[in-house]
């Protein structure tokens, strides 16, 4: 039997994210070590510390990777689902929910990893589509949302962009996990899948682009 291939400079760094892939789809956050990902490739793990500065820089790597798998499911929904901007939001939700149980321990990879601020991906967001994909994707959530806007008769505020992409994404987020790996797990996949629809449908019909920290917007006045 030959002995592998010695590494060329350039190629050790996607060789062990490679393999911190493969363990992070098998085994989760907990699985992506340096030690188990160079072994795998056949090198010592002093050997990838050129290459990843420490153990959460791995996983930033991987999550990175699961990260852009989510946005382009997400693309997809909404390029590909024909009917109003509301069967769009509805699709993207559940391409959200779908993504994170088909591909659950990469999906918990990409939370469990620090490397990418969220509220600040979403600010920056409102400046322009920018060159980091993960505010690029943001951008074009805005645009779908400001579609919504105007098909309720609002106007898109910038200023509230923000917010409701928090409120929804808390929404479809939170009753994701609670399906995965919560108090919801036992249910059914067509027990989830109901109850689903109702909660972003809900996170849907939120959306408020004039007052959305009112409480009461809908509620009776005396």
């Amino acid at each position: 039997m030959s002995n592998p291939k010695p590494y060329h400079h350039g190629n050790l760094h996607e060789a062990i994210l490679r393999e911190a892939i493969t363990l992070a789809r098998e085994g989760g956050p907990q699985a992506v070590t340096i030690r188990a990902a160079t072994r795998a490739v056949g090198v010592s793990p002093t050997a990838a510390y050129r290459h990843f500065k420490d153990q959460s820089s791995l996983l930033d790597s991987v999550a990175d990777i699961a990260t852009a798998e989510l946005i382009e499911n997400l693309s997809a929904a909404f390029q590909d689902t024909e009917g109003s901007i509301v069967d769009k939001l509805m699709a993207a939700a559940f391409a959200y929910f779908d993504y994170a149980h088909d591909e659950q321990n990469f999906f918990e990879c990409m939370m469990a990893s620090r490397g990418f601020g969220i509220p600040a991906g979403l600010a920056a967001a409102t400046d322009g589509p920018g060159e980091d994909p993960r505010v690029r994707a943001a951008f074009n959530f805005y645009d779908y949302m400001g579609q919504y806007a105007r098909a309720i008769g609002q106007e898109p505020d910038w200023e509230f962009m923000v917010q409701n992409c928090l409120a929804g994404w808390s929404t479809v987020h939170g009753f994701t996990v609670l399906c995965t790996s919560g108090h919801l797990a036992s249910l059914s996949d067509k027990h989830k899948r109901d109850i689903a629809t109702s909660v972003f449908a809900a996170a849907i019909r939120g959306l408020e682009f004039e007052n959305p920290s009112d409480p009461y917007l809908n509620y009776p006045k005396n």
